[in-house]
Protein backbone atom coordinates (compact mmCIF):
# COMPACT_ATOMS: atom_id res chain seq x y z
CA UNK A 1 0.00 0.00 0.00
CA UNK A 2 1.44 3.48 -1.11
CA UNK A 3 2.18 6.20 1.85
CA UNK A 4 -0.83 8.60 2.37
CA UNK A 5 -0.71 12.06 3.20
CA UNK A 6 -2.75 13.13 5.65
CA UNK A 7 -4.56 16.69 5.91
CA UNK A 8 -7.58 18.40 3.78
CA UNK A 9 -5.74 21.98 2.58
CA UNK A 10 -2.28 22.34 1.22
CA UNK A 11 -0.74 23.73 5.08
CA UNK A 12 -2.19 20.42 6.61
CA UNK A 13 -0.85 18.32 3.88
CA UNK A 14 3.47 19.86 4.06
CA UNK A 15 3.05 19.69 7.85
CA UNK A 16 2.02 15.62 7.15
CA UNK A 17 5.21 15.27 5.08
CA UNK A 18 7.56 16.95 7.58
CA UNK A 19 6.47 14.83 10.32
CA UNK A 20 5.85 11.29 8.33
CA UNK A 21 9.21 11.87 5.75
CA UNK A 22 7.03 10.38 3.45
CA UNK A 23 8.39 10.71 0.20
CA UNK A 24 11.71 12.33 2.08
CA UNK A 25 14.88 12.49 -0.09
CA UNK A 26 17.50 14.37 1.86
CA UNK A 27 18.74 14.92 5.94
CA UNK A 28 19.08 17.64 7.60
CA UNK A 29 21.46 17.81 10.79
CA UNK A 30 21.86 19.22 13.70
CA UNK A 31 23.89 18.44 16.47
CA UNK A 32 23.02 14.38 16.85
CA UNK A 33 18.98 14.87 15.34
CA UNK A 34 18.43 13.98 11.91
CA UNK A 35 15.60 15.35 10.23
CA UNK A 36 14.03 13.75 7.21
CA UNK A 37 12.96 16.17 4.34
CA UNK A 38 12.05 17.37 0.64
CA UNK A 39 14.76 18.85 -1.59
CA UNK A 40 12.27 20.62 -3.66
CA UNK A 41 9.99 22.08 -1.12
CA UNK A 42 13.41 23.49 1.17
CA UNK A 43 15.19 24.31 -2.51
CA UNK A 44 11.78 26.38 -3.16
CA UNK A 45 11.78 28.21 0.27
CA UNK A 46 15.69 29.27 -0.13
CA UNK A 47 18.50 29.83 -2.58
CA UNK A 48 20.90 28.46 0.05
CA UNK A 49 19.05 24.58 -0.08
CA UNK A 50 18.19 24.82 -3.75
CA UNK A 51 22.46 25.03 -4.50
CA UNK A 52 23.02 22.55 -2.03
CA UNK A 53 20.61 19.71 -3.01
CA UNK A 54 20.64 20.87 -6.86
CA UNK A 55 23.88 22.84 -7.85
CA UNK A 56 26.74 21.00 -9.47
CA UNK A 57 28.29 19.63 -6.02
CA UNK A 58 24.77 18.48 -4.53
CA UNK A 59 24.12 16.38 -1.36
CA UNK A 60 21.80 15.06 0.10
CA UNK A 61 22.47 15.27 3.58
CA UNK A 62 22.82 19.38 4.99
CA UNK A 63 24.53 19.72 7.75
CA UNK A 64 23.30 23.05 9.79
CA UNK A 65 25.45 24.93 12.06
CA UNK A 66 22.41 25.66 14.30
CA UNK A 67 20.77 23.71 17.47
CA UNK A 68 18.06 21.41 16.68
CA UNK A 69 15.58 23.63 18.74
CA UNK A 70 16.21 26.16 16.02
CA UNK A 71 16.79 23.81 12.72
CA UNK A 72 13.07 22.11 13.43
CA UNK A 73 11.63 26.03 13.75
CA UNK A 74 13.56 26.53 10.26
CA UNK A 75 11.96 23.40 8.79
CA UNK A 76 8.53 23.97 10.14
CA UNK A 77 8.17 27.60 8.57
CA UNK A 78 9.55 25.78 5.17
CA UNK A 79 6.81 23.58 5.51
CA UNK A 80 4.51 26.69 6.06
CA UNK A 81 3.88 25.86 9.59
CA UNK A 82 3.37 28.80 12.17
CA UNK A 83 6.44 28.46 14.62
CA UNK A 84 6.51 29.67 18.16
CA UNK A 85 9.17 31.66 19.99
CA UNK A 86 9.35 31.80 23.34
CA UNK A 87 12.36 34.39 24.06
CA UNK A 88 14.00 37.51 22.24
CA UNK A 89 16.99 35.28 22.38
CA UNK A 90 15.53 32.24 20.42
CA UNK A 91 14.06 35.31 17.90
CA UNK A 92 17.46 35.77 16.95
CA UNK A 93 18.75 32.76 16.59
CA UNK A 94 15.77 31.62 13.95
CA UNK A 95 16.81 35.24 12.20
CA UNK A 96 19.99 34.50 11.80
CA UNK A 97 19.53 30.79 10.75
CA UNK A 98 16.71 32.30 8.43
CA UNK A 99 19.15 35.16 6.80
CA UNK A 100 22.18 32.12 6.20
CA UNK A 101 19.63 30.00 4.31
CA UNK A 102 18.98 33.28 2.84
CA UNK A 103 14.87 32.93 3.83
CA UNK A 104 14.50 36.67 3.36
CA UNK A 105 10.19 36.43 4.23
CA UNK A 106 10.83 34.89 7.19
CA UNK A 107 13.65 36.78 8.41
CA UNK A 108 11.62 39.99 8.21
CA UNK A 109 8.68 38.31 10.08
CA UNK A 110 11.46 37.65 13.10
CA UNK A 111 12.89 40.95 12.67
CA UNK A 112 9.57 42.53 12.86
CA UNK A 113 9.12 40.29 15.56
CA UNK A 114 12.23 41.49 17.84
CA UNK A 115 11.60 45.18 17.13
CA UNK A 116 7.80 44.90 18.48
CA UNK A 117 8.70 42.17 21.28
CA UNK A 118 8.86 44.96 23.77
CA UNK A 119 5.55 45.59 23.31
CA UNK A 120 3.94 42.54 23.62
CA UNK A 121 2.71 40.48 26.87
CA UNK A 122 2.79 37.16 26.75
CA UNK A 123 5.96 34.85 26.69
CA UNK A 124 5.57 32.45 23.99
CA UNK A 125 4.14 34.28 20.65
CA UNK A 126 3.03 32.04 17.24
CA UNK A 127 4.68 33.60 14.00
CA UNK A 128 2.52 32.68 11.16
CA UNK A 129 4.66 32.08 8.27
Amino acid sequence: MAPHIKGSNIKDRMFSLLQSAIYSDCDIIADDDTIKAHKFILAAVSPVFEEHFFGPFSQSNFYMPYSASITAQILKAAYQQPIYISSKREAREIRDAAEYLQMAELWKIVDNYIENSNKQTSSKHAILT
